[in-house]
């Protein structure tokens, strides 16, 4: 057998090593093919089963947990021993630096992976949140552009219709400032001025209907956004004074003796809603350009 101490080749029985004097008890605890097994200790050839040495007294449990042995032949091995050197079997030992360094590599190259894939992810997630913002601005731009459509289709709807209503709140007028008996009610003279421009009455009513649709389709829209806000307001006025016109005039709703005074108040704020309707245009434009 080999000195686990100094290494050089000894007889199987020796106790002490002649070369390095160390004592070589419980260096080969043997176990043999006929279940018997050798006493670490004095060498005497024992049941495998038995736990105490019958010559010496050694304690085979006590001592198992202190000695390292080859699960092949039952020779104990020396620190960090990876084969046998008594039957040549591989045991475990000690792991190469080479093996650890091979670990740490693949560790890090792992961690490195799930780093540079979290990172992956997170800019993803970025570029889709900034592909999210910037297709929801052009949505907000495009809503925009529809109501300011819109809004100028519906402000020349109305202006287009000024000259019918002047000539028929002409007709109205003179009607009224003849008349002399006080009997006659609105009505008749809304009828009478219908029957001397009927075609304008009916482009008129057409109109009205045209500006209706027109308001629900603004409505629809339900845009709100802050830079429209003048705009909207403005042309929510304007189409308030239009309404109460028509109304004036196409329902009768008015007082015959104080026609003239009531359609040039009625005119008077009509302008004045259309003059702050085309400035909101004018400033909406104006602040898109910058």
């Amino acid at each position: 057998m080999i000195c686990k101490f100094c290494g050089k080749e000894v007889a199987d029985n020796t106790i002490t090593c002649p070369n390095c004097g160390n004592s070589l008890v419980a260096i080969t605890s043997e176990i043999h093919a006929d279940n018997n097994k050798t006493c670490p200790n004095c060498k005497t050839i024992i049941p495998l089963d038995m736990k105490f040495c019958s010559k010496c007294g050694w304690n085979f449990e006590e001592n198992k947990a202190a000695q390292k042995i080859c699960p092949k032949c039952g020779a104990e091995l020396a620190e960090g021993a990876q084969f046998c050197l008594k039957c040549g079997k591989k045991v475990d030992g000690k792991k190469s630096k080479r093996g650890i360094a091979i670990v740490c590599i693949i560790i890090c190259i792992i961690a490195v992976a799930v780093a540079g894939g979290g990172y992956y992810i997170h800019q993803k997630n970025v570029q889709e949140q900034i592909e999210q913002e910037r297709l929801a601005e052009e949505a907000r731009q495009e809503l925009i552009a529809d109501f300011k459509e819109k809004e100028k289709e519906l402000f020349d709807k109305i202006v287009d219709g000024e000259n019918t209503i002047t000539k028929i709140s002409d007709v109205i007028g003179i009607s009224c400032f003849m008349d002399t008996t006080g009997i006659v009610t609105p009505s008749a003279y809304v009828s009478f001025a219908e029957s001397q421009c009927p075609s304008d009455f009916t482009q008129e009513k057409n109109r009205k209907k045209e500006v209706d649709k027109l308001v629900k389709e603004i409505k629809d829209l339900n845009c709100n956004e802050e830079e429209i806000k003048d705009l909207k307001d403005a042309m929510d006025d304007f189409v308030d004074a239009y309404d109460a016109r028509y109304d004036f005039m196409f329902n009768g709703n008015f007082h015959v003796a104080k026609y003239l005074e009531e359609e040039a108040a009625n005119n008077k704020d009509y302008k004045a809603k259309k003059e702050k309707a085309e400035k909101a245009f004018t400033d909406l434009e104006n602040n898109s350009a910058e």
